[in-house]
This record gives structure tokens, sequence and C-alpha cells, in this order.
């Protein structure tokens, strides 16, 4: 039975096997569809876990050291080339200037290393800088994407259409101007290649092959690799989602798209070096979906459900659909077999193997609420369930006005194996609604808090 746990040893025996395509999917196993995008710990073990799990009080970082420089890696996410992954994420940075017809938005890098993230050793870029544009869209549930994509073994910053190129010690000073296509997804290597691609979502629907010259220009372009999208795909509202959905080495996608009639329809394409080489695999309709390898069985699994905000769901769900339906999550294997359901299942997705045993997690931040649901892999698949709950202030930073109960909750923003231990980290962020400010960040392992800070010390961030 699907929801049967049988053991971690099926997931460690694929552990080995799986690693280079557990970091693939890592960075490119989360999709979120038709969206605009210190308290106790609830838990962070095991449903039956009864102990508790350690947080830390969040503090203000005033240290700052070098980033270290590298030499070139082969790990997906790496922008300063030295083995470990990073993180790169948009904020709001600088006093508030009423001249002004928007607050200046900056990118932030932290660096992976030995001892994971840490927030002294970081990277900002204010606009103008490195190519970045003028208006940086400071969001505070999206990231830009790390991707190597000139194949110089230093990840890029793809922040939407704009490229700013990595390099030993960072992000290049001296990035060209370098603009991608609309429409572009996050990365993955449809070819097989061992090149990072970037599927393109713009009309015509296009696979883009790697590597891209530093003005970001394809090595070549297939028009008619996504043949199978035609009429609402091309049309109408939609995206695609890039992952692993059948452990080929290839990266395959799911294609999304709202008809005439408001009816939601996603689709898997499986690529190969020809573009899409299998037919069009129709999917359940829904608002959320992420890739990851579930059982461990090195095939990746896509899991679709719904997100919960109505504004984006209100298409999903038949007049017809008993509630309970609409809070399920489907689960389809990549060996192929049936597809599974599990219940109560509602909010945004994201996934990492959080324990080391070869089987992926799926974390749901939820549209509302403040608990993030992990249902835990096993060789049987999503099973057992924890809670974490990490909280924000109580007031606006900087002020003595208060924040609402429900503006202070963290939700998940990545996850991935910062140290190089096998187990990967989850980096909880809050902020306002609004994005404006400093945020704060918690990073946890084992259901453990490793830091806890603001960033309001490098970004500089305030509030009116």
């Amino acid at each position: 039975m699907f929801l049967t746990a049988v053991g971690d040893m099926g997931c460690r025996r694929s552990m080995e096997a799986t690693g280079a395509r557990r970091a693939a999917a890592l960075a490119t196993g989360v999709a979120l569809l038709f969206t605009g995008a210190c308290d106790t710990d609830k838990g962070g073990g095991r449903a039956d876990d009864k102990a508790p799990t350690a947080t830390l009080p969040v503090t203000s970082p005033t240290a700052t050291a070098p980033v270290p420089r590298g030499r070139g890696s082969k790990v997906a996410d790496d922008v300063n080339g030295d083995g470990y992954p990073d993180f790169a994420y948009s904020a709001e940075c600088g006093a508030y200037e009423p001249a002004r017809a928007y607050r200046k938005s900056c990118l932030v890098v932290l660096y992976g290393s030995a001892h994971g993230l840490d927030p002294a050793v970081h990277t900002l870029l204010e606009p103008g800088d490195a190519a970045l544009p003028k208006y940086v869209d400071a969001h505070p549930t999206w990231n830009p994407s790390l991707v190597d994509l000139d194949g110089d073994g230093y990840a890029d910053i793809k922040y939407g259409a704009f490229v700013v190129w990595g390099g030993p010690t960072g992000p290049r000073p001296d990035t060209p101007d370098s603009t991608l296509p609309d429409g572009t997804t996050g990365p993955g290597d449809f070819d097989g290649d061992g090149h990072p691609d970037l599927a393109a979502a713009s009309d015509p629907f296009r696979i883009l092959y790697g590597p891209f010259d530093r003005k970001a220009r394809p090595s070549r372009t297939d028009p008619d690799g996504l043949a199978p999208i035609t009429g609402s795909f091309a049309e109408g509202e939609g995206g695609l989602s890039a992952g692993d959905a059948d452990g080929d080495d290839k990266t395959d996608l799911v294609a999304s798209a709202r008809g005439y009639n408001g009816e939601p329809t996603l689709v898997l394409l499986h690529t190969g070096p020809a573009g899409s080489d299998a037919p069009a695999q129709r999917l359940r309709s829904g608002s959320s979906l992420a890739f990851g390898d579930f059982d461990g069985d090195g095939k990746g699994d896509i899991a679709v459900g719904h997100n919960g905000n109505r504004s984006d769901d209100e298409d999903d769900v038949d007049e017809t659909e008993a509630p309970a339906v609409h809070d399920t999550l489907t689960v389809y294997p990549g060996d192929g077999g049936t597809p599974h359901q599990l219940k109560d299942v509602l909010g945004y997705f994201i996934t990492g193997d959080l324990d080391g045993d070869g089987c992926d997690e799926l974390l749901v931040n939820p549209h509302t609420g403040p608990d993030i649901t992990v249902l835990h892999g096993s060789p049987g698949g999503l099973g057992s369930r924890s809670i974490l709950r990490r909280t924000g202030p109580s007031r606006v930073p900087g002020t003595k006005r208060a924040v609402a109960s429900y503006n202070r909750y963290a939700i998940v923003s990545t996850v991935r194996d910062f140290d190089g231990d096998g187990h990967a980290e989850a980096v909880l962020r809050w902020s306002l609604p609004s994005g404006d400010g400093p945020s704060q960040w918690w990073i946890v392992e084992d259901g453990k808090d490793v830091r806890a800070f603001t960033d309001q010390p490098f970004t500089d961030a305030s509030v009116t």
C-alpha cells in the first residue's frame, strides 16, 4: 500500500545511483502554477517523534567574511565554483526614498560551505550592478534560478529574462547585458548532453539548448521540440515546469494552460535529443506541482495538487467536485505505475531529501495558517507527516506597529544540501506581505535550527 512505511533501506540503496539526478531535481523540482506566486517549533521529526526540536533566537549578524574563491565545479547551483550549492533571493534594500516611484530592490547571494549558509558571507547586487535592470521585483515567495548556462563551472543567476554571470568570487561585476526570451523556465538538461537547457513558454513554445554564450544566446533552438503543445497552451495563460519524471537523465516538462472555459490542463512531456519524444500524458488539474523521487527508486515522481488560493483554484474544481477531492494530492510515479492520492494536502509544494535516506520529502507551504506540512518519503512513497513552524516578529521591524498574527508565519523558501553532508536544509523566510523591510531567516536541518538571522544588516531595508 502506498502509505505504508517499510523502512529506510530501500531509499539508502538508491542514493549513489541517483546522486546526480537529485542535485538537478533539487535545483528545478518545484513549480507554482497560476500564481501571481520566535515561537516554539511544532515538530520536525516523524509524526510519532515526541522529542522537541531546537530553535534559535533570531540574531542580527554584524560580521562579514570574503566569498571563498572557487576553481569551478559541476554543482548545478554553485555561483563561486567552490563545490557547494549557493542560494539567491530578491529583497528590498536601502532606506525608503519618497522621490522614487518605486522602492529599491536588490539580489542577495548566500554561499554554501562545509558549515552551510552563513549570512556573513554574502554578495549584494543593487540595480545597475552586473547588468541588473533598474527595477528588480523583490517578491518574497519567488527566487532566481542558479544555473551554469555557459558551462564554465560557475553557476549564473537567472532572474526572469536577465542573466548575471557567475565567477570565482561570485557574480561578475563586468557582466555584459544578457537577456533571455520571455517566459523561460527553470533549467533542465532536455537532450541529455550534460549542458543545461531552458524551455521558453513564449509563443512559440520551444527549447533553447545550452551552452549559452555571454549574450545569453543558445547553441541551438528547437522550435518543434514542444510540438505536442497546441491550442490553449500556445494562446492562453500557461507555463512550463521542468524536472525529472522517469529517471532517464533527461529533464521532462509539465505544460500548464487555462483553456477558454477556464479549466486548467496539465500535460507531461518526456523529452530527448529530438525534443518531445513520447506522447503527451494528461495529468489532473491543479495549481501546485513539484518533482521529486519520493520512493528512492531513482525515477522522479510528480506531485500535483491545489495551492489553496481561491483566485488560482476557483476554476480548478468542477462545480460537482467534493471539497475532499479538492484537498487531495496526486502522485504520479516515475516508473509509470498507477497514480496515488493523499488526502488533506493543500498548499505550495517544494521537495528535498531532509534526512539523507535517498527519498525526497514533500514540504507544503500553506496558503494561510502557521504550519508547514512535511510528508516524508520512504520506499513505499510519501507517508508519515510532521509539522514545521517558525514565527516572525510581533512588531513591524523598526516600528512599534503590530504585525497581525496571520502575517507572522514563515514559509519554506528553498530546500538544498548547502553543507554537503547528505541531509538537505530547509530555508524558511518571514517577510511582510508587502515585501517591505528586512526578512527573517531560519536554516533548519534534521528538525533543528542551524542558524536564525535577519538580513537587515546587509540589505539595510526599512519600513515606512
